[in-house]
């Protein structure tokens, strides 16, 4: 597990770990974020360095996405309001 990020407890909760081991081998893509909140879950995948085409992370929530929105300034990551 030397190649992922270290295992702290909001890691440990998101399941990036296990998303990592799933997607690493993939090349470009998107992804999408259902109940991104904050962008937590967009912040660890990132950490991975997986290779993507983009992420779009979408919330009821206007208020949590500008929080998010204020976190990434990656054009290729955006969030939408649904």
């Amino acid at each position: 597990m030397q190649d992922l990020l270290p295992l702290t407890p909001s890691v440990e909760v998101s399941g990036a770990h296990e998303i990592y081991q799933s997607l690493k081998q993939l090349s470009g893509g998107r992804i999408l974020d259902v109940g991104t909140h904050c962008g937590s879950f967009i912040e660890n995948l990132c950490k991975c360095q997986i290779t993507f085409d983009s992420i779009i992370g979408i919330d009821i929530s206007e208020e949590y996405l500008n929080v998010a929105r204020k976190k990434f300034t990656n054009e290729h990551v955006s969030f939408q309001v649904m």
